[in-house]
């Protein structure tokens, strides 16, 4: 089916049939990935939690290779006209903007989103402008509401085709049990999500 979708298309791909047990989903994937530049996660594999931690811990703590989350109904492209960049200062999200840099360039428009007066720093606007994308700086109020929640509805806003941003910024442990942004866009995702760390 993979290899059906991917026929005839202009990038270059390989697929990689593994068949291992859930314990180590984790470590294949890593060992995998390491050797790619995209994790791609559809539809179905985003609807089974445990295989979904599995192979986003493996992408993301055993590689290093950002994440694409693709969800149901949603149409990725590497051609987005509208992409927020959900930033926090910190270096995963550092690492988002590096790691999803092509697609950020590619966008028509990039909104680098901040929550609850975040600064941007005047570094990452300097450096988007020398890498050609074009952006704008938002400060968004959560006015009570998660981060993610606010994110998600600044997207409706502005029909954004895609979210880049930094993933587990606190341990995996504390997110999962506490919730985070980087939680709450695995769990429910509303649009593709390029995650990074």
């Amino acid at each position: 089916m993979v290899e059906d979708l991917l026929s005839g298309r202009t990038i270059a791909h390989d697929v990689t049939e593994l068949y291992t047990d859930l314990l180590h989903v984790d470590n294949a994937v890593g060992e995998q990935a390491r050797y790619a530049d995209l994790v791609i996660l559809g539809p179905h594999l985003i609807t089974d939690p445990m295989l979904r931690n599995a192979v986003l811990d493996g992408a993301l703590f055993h590689s290093g290779v950002p994440v694409l989350l693709v969800p149901d109904g949603a149409t990725p492209t590497i051609e987005s006209a509208s992409v927020i960049l959900a930033w926090n200062n910190s270096i995963e999200a550092a690492h988002a903007v590096k790691g999803g840099l092509p697609l950020l360039q590619s966008a028509r428009h990039v909104y680098v989103v901040t929550v609850d007066d975040q600064a941007v720093p005047p570094e990452l606007s300097a450096y988007l402008m020398r890498s050609g994308v074009k952006f704008s700086v938002h400060v968004l109020e959560s006015g009570g509401r998660k981060v993610g929640a606010a994110i998600n509805e600044f997207g409706d806003e502005v029909a954004a085709d895609l979210i880049v941003m930094g993933a587990y910024g606190h341990s995996r442990l504390r997110e999962r049990i506490l919730g985070g942004v980087t939680w709450a866009m695995i769990e429910n995702p509303e649009r593709p999500v390029l995650l990074a760390r």
